[in-house]
């Protein structure tokens, strides 16, 4: 069943995640969103417990979500952040400081929220993804060069750079850049170690996923969903395309 308060989120703008609690040992649901009556909302609930409910958990303002999909890792949920731009009298734009280089985490034991801080970003633009149950921070560099960090201890706050990726050397690369219209997706070490990179193609209206081997440094898939698929995913284009996002160490 649906629950009630899903009516009064703004639509397209509503974040779902299965989290796993190791000390209760339970799986919850959590809802993240803009509620039209409470502002930025968080609401969680734990699965297979007969009579419980939702139970809400306060995002600590003046934080904003992003419309992009919530990573599970070190046992905790991370989310993007935006924040207010706000005009000086000079007419250029300074970011939200409470909101500046950090990432919005949530402990789902004691189901609270905080922040904690993520590797410089020049840039402005990057991406968080998970790799073997630990968050990773992927900085779009440039449009050729991306950097991946490794949270090794959430309560340190210590990242340590995992990888380097540059495709500049590639003769043909069949997507635009990482600070345009391709970003990272997931990173896979099953077999090998490689980094889905999802692309759409506005002209062809084609969203395109291509594996890249990070120990090969090539690219070596690629696969382009088919129409169907494509008008779906096209309605929720917004949570999984990389923006400029303010959170980031730098002013721009």
């Amino acid at each position: 069943m649906v629950p009630s308060f899903i009516s009064t989120f703004s639509n397209g703008n509503i974040l779902h995640s299965l989290v796993y609690d190791s000390v209760s040992e339970k799986y919850k649901v959590v809802i993240c969103g803009y509620s039209t009556t409470d502002g930025y909302t968080s609401k969680i609930i734990t699965v297979g417990v007969e009579g419980d409910t939702w139970r809400d958990v306060i995002i600590p303002k003046p934080h904003r979500l992003c419309e992009y999909p919530p990573i599970f890792a070190n046992g905790s949920l991370h989310l993007m952040m935006d924040s207010v731009d706000l005009e000086n009298l000079e007419a250029s734009f300074f970011l939200e400081p409470e909101s500046l280089g950090k990432v919005l985490t949530m402990d789902v034991g004691r189901e609270i929220f905080y922040t904690i801080p993520h590797p410089e970003c020049n840039s402005g633009v990057y991406t968080l993804v998970e790799m073997e149950g630990l968050l990773c921070f992927v900085d779009h560099i440039s449009n050729t060069q991306l950097q991946i960090w490794v949270l090794k201890d959430l309560e340190l706050h210590e990242w340590n750079v995992k990888y380097r990726i540059d495709i500049s050397h590639l003769k043909k690369v069949p997507f635009k850049g990482f600070l345009e219209d391709s970003f990272p997706f997931a990173i896979t070490t099953t077999l090998k170690c490689k980094i889905i990179i999802k692309y759409y193609d506005s002209v062809n209206h084609l969203t395109q996923f291509f594996s890249y081997d990070m120990d090969r440094k090539q690219l070596d898939e690629e696969r382009g969903l088919d129409s169907a698929w494509t008008k779906d995913l096209s309605e929720f284009e917004q949570k999984f395309y990389p923006l400029k996002h303010v959170n980031t160490l730098v002013s721009f």
